[in-house]
């Protein structure tokens, strides 16, 4: 039990990477300029873990477990360069960014708005329903 908690501890710990990365880029502690030359010293990095973790000496579970690490380090490279803005903010800059801002923004108005009409529509309909009931069966049924 103790060898699988510790299993999912640590591979859980390695799927934080890009989150760490990127508030390392954030904070400036480290860049993605800095970053990016380490990528070379990653892959045996994520096999010497891969290989301390897993609690087998079979090569393809340590196969298994770093293969995610070196794809999380590309994607904690990627919120890196996202993040690091080194000097302005490339990001926002791009006007694809604020079109998909502002229709963001539409789309929560109209699901907004229609989450109330769907709201208030089955009091509209048994208000409807109660006014014909009272309407047409008033005559026979009174």
């Amino acid at each position: 039990m103790a060898l699988l908690l510790s299993l999912l501890f640590w591979i859980g710990m390695a799927f934080e990477l890009p989150i760490i990365m990127q508030l390392l880029a954030k904070f400036k502690i480290v860049s993605y300029s800095r970053a990016r030359p380490l990528r070379k010293w990653v892959a045996p990095t994520a096999f010497i873990f891969a290989a301390l973790i897993t609690p087998s000496l079979d090569g393809t579970l340590t196969f298994l477990v770093a293969l995610p690490m070196l794809i999380l380090y590309e994607i904690g490279l990627i919120a890196a360069w996202l993040t690091d803005s080194g000097g302005r903010n490339y990001f926002a800059d791009l006007p694809m960014v604020e079109r998909t801002y502002k229709l963001t923004l539409r789309l929560y108005e109209t699901t907004k708005l229609g989450t109330k009409w769907l709201a208030r529509r089955p009091v509209v309909v048994a208000r409807d329903v109660n006014r014909r009931f009272k309407e047409y069966c008033s005559g026979w049924w009174m």
